[in-house]
């Protein structure tokens, strides 16, 4: 819902959203990216992924090459929030308070693996050009 709202407008209850120098697109466009060829007039700006800076020569290859940085926000966030998903495992009955995590030290040796397999695909350049993600900065 935000990302939608984030492209298809300029700014969302008082925030400036367009300070990236992306290119907003309309709601319809968003819903028909497929028939972008036949749109008259659509150009597109150059856009900073990660390390690198994507010009288009194809202003249609926005809706695909353009959609690496949120693939890998996507990615990051979904495996972030299924490790500590998993920390509600450790018991049906008790909260984290009572039964903190360390209760089960198999379970952290694998949310570490876990992580440390997402951060090797994410900087390792041959794994990212791989699963199609980008390196991301601290503040991403």
């Amino acid at each position: 819902g935000i990302f939608a709202l984030w492209y298809t407008h300029d700014s969302f209850l008082g925030i400036d959203l367009s300070a990236d120098g992306h290119t907003l697109v309309t709601l319809s466009q968003l819903r028909s990216w497929g028939e972008c060829p036949s749109w008259d007039g659509f150009e597109v700006s150059t856009l900073s992924v990660g390390d690198k800076t994507l010009s288009f020569s194809n202003p249609c290859d926005y809706f695909s090459t353009g959609k690496v940085k949120a693939t890998t926000l996507s990615l990051s966030v979904l495996v972030a929030i299924e490790m500590f998903n998993s920390l509600n495992a450790l018991s049906e009955d008790n909260s984290l308070f009572t039964m903190p995590p360390w209760t089960n030290p198999w379970l952290l040796a694998a949310m570490f693996v876990s992580f440390g397999l997402h951060f090797l695909i994410l900087y390792v350049p041959f794994l990212a050009n791989i699963f199609g993600i980008v390196s991301l900065s601290l503040n991403e």
